[in-house]
């Protein structure tokens, strides 16, 4: 979707971006590859080729960061299929609902291979957090704008989290996935163990102070927990992704140029 994505151009909306897919400029390639495009003058169609190659290059160099400030927020969707590999599922745990009086217990990141889970008093801490999330170019939440990062950011100032942000509540909302996680999951027809079915965020804070009190069980279903939550996200990721490209209307235009080469 990305590399089929002319926002990122300036002066471009949705509006423009469909009339240049109707036209048969699909991608990137197809718009550089076009001589005369109606309604650009040839100076900006110079300009924009400039700004196509230049994303390009920085695409190839797996710099997400670059289309931060191409995309708005919103959007950062699209950057998900060219990062996929790249992506890094996040979800905390804390003691309360308010950084100003409550803690992060668990730190819960997921790759779609590997899972690790940082832990107050254990291996939690500002460094261990930035040094995970330096090996990814993108991060892929359940609400996270309003909660897991500026929770983070609370407690971790100089954490780096600039970053491409898919929140999957949000964009889900805009695709009929409405609800909270575990509405999402089963409106996916996504099961958890029954160890931890009907848990919730109330529960895990009450895990969390039965381990503080000795409890190494209640420390070990909390992490199941936190995993059920954290790696459930690449099954809505793809669900919801899917549903907005769709939305999109990109898989109706034609696949081939019908403009000058």
């Amino acid at each position: 979707m990305l590399t089929s994505t002319f926002t990122i151009l300036e002066g471009v909306g949705e509006k423009t971006e469909r009339r240049l897919w109707r036209s048969g400029l699909l991608t990137w390639p197809d718009f550089l590859g076009a001589r005369d495009i109606p309604g650009i003058s040839l100076d900006r169609k110079g300009f924009y080729d400039y700004e196509l190659l230049w994303a390009g290059e920085e695409l190839e160099k797996r710099n997400s960061r670059y289309f931060l400030g191409r995309l708005e927020r919103r959007e950062h969707w699209r950057l998900y299929e060219s990062f996929k590999k790249e992506v890094v599922f996040l979800d905390i745990e804390t003691a309360g609902l308010s950084p100003e009086s409550s803690e992060i217990t668990i730190v819960g990141l997921y790759d779609g291979e590997r899972m690790r889970a940082l832990v107050r008093g254990i291996d939690l801490s500002e460094e261990a957090l930035a040094d995970e999330i330096s090996r990814y170019r993108m991060l892929v939440t359940f609400y996270g704008s309003a909660f897991d990062l500026p929770f983070l950011l609370h407690k971790f100032p100089n954490l780096d989290l600039h970053l491409p942000h898919f929140d999957l509540c949000f964009t889900g909302r805009r695709v009929g996935l409405k609800g909270g996680l575990k509405g999402v999951e089963r409106q996916l027809g996504v099961l958890r163990d029954w160890e931890i079915q009907g848990l919730d965020g109330y529960d895990a804070v009450k895990l969390w102070y039965a381990y503080k009190s000795g409890s190494s069980e209640a420390l070990e279903l909390l992490l199941k927990y936190n995993e059920a939550d954290t790696s459930s996200l690449p099954h809505i990721a793809e669900e919801v992704y899917r549903r907005l490209r769709e939305s999109t209307g990109i898989e109706h235009y034609p696949l081939t140029l019908s403009l000058s080469p």
